[in-house]
C-alpha cells in the first residue's frame, strides 16, 4: 500500500484504542449541533451487526475565529457525549469525540471536520490490521434506516473490488419546519435526481449522487487515494469522484440515509445554500436544459463509430459539441485510440477523461451559449417523457416517483 503521509494530525486523536473486531467506523462532523445526542441515540438503536463493532466518531470543530459561544457550547458538549457514551458503550457500539479546536480559518469547515475524523477512523483500522474496514460519513443530523449497519457491510463483504460506495438517500420531508422550506427540498432533490437520471439515459457510465452524510470508504481505498480534501463545500464530490472514475463503486440501495431538509448559511453552496436560495426567493428552480444532455447523447451514442474512424468526428457530433471541444476532443480520441487496443478500452478511458467535472464544464457552457437554465416543471416533462413514467401531478409525487425509478432502476 502506497504510504500515506497526510494526515491532519500526525498524534492520534482519541487515547482509548479500538475493539479489534470493529468492523465500521462512522465520522460525523458537528458544528453547533443541538440535537446531536438525539441522533446518536437512534443510531444506536439501529440494528447491530451480527459479529463486531461500530464505532461512531464525532469531531466537535470549530475556527480559530469562531464565537466564544460556540466554543463554550462545545466544550459543555464534548463533555455530555463522553458521559453519554460511557452509559452506552458495549460490544455493539462505541462513540468517541474529537474536540477539534482552533482550526485555521481557512480551512476550518465540513471538509477539514470530514478529514480529521476519517484521517482518525483509518489509523483505527490500521492499528488493529484491519486495513479493509469500512469509514462511514454521516452528519450531526442525519438519520438512518434501522438496517443501515447490516446492509453496509453485506455489501462490502460480498465484493472485494468495492473501494467505495453511497447509500441511497431520501431528504426526510417530515422534518421540515414549514410549507416553504418543504417545498424547498422538493424541487432540489427533484432537480439532483434529474440531473443524474438523464447522464445515466444519455449513456454517461459515472452518474452518481455524492452526498456526504451516505458516503463510505474502505481504509486501504481512502489511503491510497490520499483521503479527504478541506474544501469548506462540495468535499463529498470531489472525494467521492476519485473512487466513481476506478469503477470499483456502487450505489447501495437496500438501506437509506435520510439527510436533514433544512437550509443553512454554513457553506457557500450545496443542499442547505440550495434550500436557503429558494425558500427566500420564492420563485420557481430552475435547472439544466435537457437539450444539453441530449445534444451530448448524440456523441456518446455514436462513440463507436468515431472510434472506427476517428475523422468522422466532425460528420457525427452535433455542431454545438464542436463549438465547445472540438480540437480538443479531436485531439482526445486521437491520443486515446493510439493508447487502446479495442474499442471497450477506448470507452472506459474516454469516460475516465469526460467525467463528472468535464460534464459540468460543459453544461455551463452550454447554459451561456443558447442553453439557459430551464424551469424545473418543463425539465421533468421532458425527463419522465424520456424515461417513459406518467408524469404525477404536484412536485412531492413527482419526487416519490423518481425515487422510486431510481431505487429499483
Amino acid at each position: 500500500m502506497r504510504k500515506y503521509e497526510n494526515f491532519e494530525f500526525d498524534q492520534d486523536q482519541l487515547s482509548a484504542p479500538p475493539a479489534s473486531d470493529t468492523k465500521i467506523i462512522c465520522v460525523i462532523p458537528s458544528f453547533n449541533e443541538a440535537g446531536l445526542i438525539r441522533v446518536l441515540d437512534a443510531m444506536i438503536s439501529c440494528e447491530p451487526l451480527e459479529e463486531g463493532t461500530i464505532e461512531i466518531l464525532v469531531v466537535l470543530n470549530e475556527g480559530e475565529d469562531a464565537d466564544k459561544e460556540v466554543v463554550l457550547f462545545h466544550d459543555q458538549q464534548f463533555e455530555e457525549l463522553n458521559n453519554f457514551g460511557q452509559i452506552n458503550n458495549d460490544d455493539s457500539f462505541c462513540i468517541h469525540v474529537i474536540r477539534a479546536r482552533n482550526l485555521k480559518a481557512k480551512f476550518a469547515g465540513v471538509g477539514l471536520a470530514r478529514k480529521i475524523g476519517m484521517d482518525e477512523a483509518a489509523k483505527r483500522f490500521l492499528s488493529v490490521d484491519r486495513p479493509d474496514g469500512i469509514i462511514a460519513s454521516l452528519d450531526a443530523d442525519v438519520r438512518l434506516s434501522t438496517n443501515y449497519f447490516p446492509v453496509l457491510l453485506s455489501h462490502y463483504n460480498q465484493t472485494d473490488s468495492l473501494r467505495a460506495g453511497n447509500v441511497f438517500f431520501e431528504h426526510d420531508l417530515s422534518r421540515s419546519e414549514n410549507t416553504l422550506e418543504k417545498s424547498g427540498i422538493i424541487q432540489y432533490e427533484l432537480h439532483l435526481r434529474y440531473h443524474i437520471i438523464m447522464q445515466k439515459y444519455i449513456g454517461l457510465p459515472y452518474a452518481y449522487h455524492t452526498i456526504g452524510s451516505a458516503m463510505s470508504v474502505r481504509a486501504s481505498a481512502y489511503l491510497r487515494h490520499f483521503g479527504m480534501n478541506k474544501r469548506k463545500a462540495g468535499e463529498d464530490f470531489y472525494f467521492l469522484h476519485k473512487y466513481i472514475k476506478t469503477g470499483d463503486f456502487k450505489l447501495i440501495k437496500e438501506a437509506t440515509v435520510f439527510p436533514s431538509p433544512r437550509y443553512s448559511e454554513r457553506v457557500p453552496f450545496g443542499t442547505g445554500r440550495a434550500v436557503q436560495q429558494i425558500v427566500e426567493s420564492k420563485e420557481a428552480y430552475t435547472t439544466y436544459d435537457p437539450a444539453s444532455y441530449l445534444v451530448l447523447f448524440s456523441l456518446i451514442d455514436r462513440l463507436n463509430e468515431i472510434y472506427e474512424n476517428p475523422d468522422s468526428l466532425a460528420a457525427i457530433a452535433n455542431p454545438e459539441i464542436l463549438a465547445y471541444i472540438g480540437e480538443v476532443l479531436q485531439h482526445k480520441f486521437l491520443e486515446i485510440k493510439k493508447n487502446t487496443t479495442n474499442f471497450s478500452s477506448f470507452e472506459k478511458r474516454f469516460f475516465q477523461w469526460f467525467d463528472a467535472f468535464q460534464l459540468i464544464k460543459y453544461l455551463h457552457h452550454m447554459r451561456g451559449h443558447g442553453h439557459p437554465d430551464v424551469d424545473l416543471k418543463f425539465a421533468l416533462t421532458v425527463l419522465f417523457d424520456k424515461i417513459n413514467l406518467n408524469l404525477p401531478e404536484g412536485q412531492e409525487a413527482q419526487l416519490l416517483q423518481l425515487r422510486k425509478y431510481e431505487r429499483h432502476a
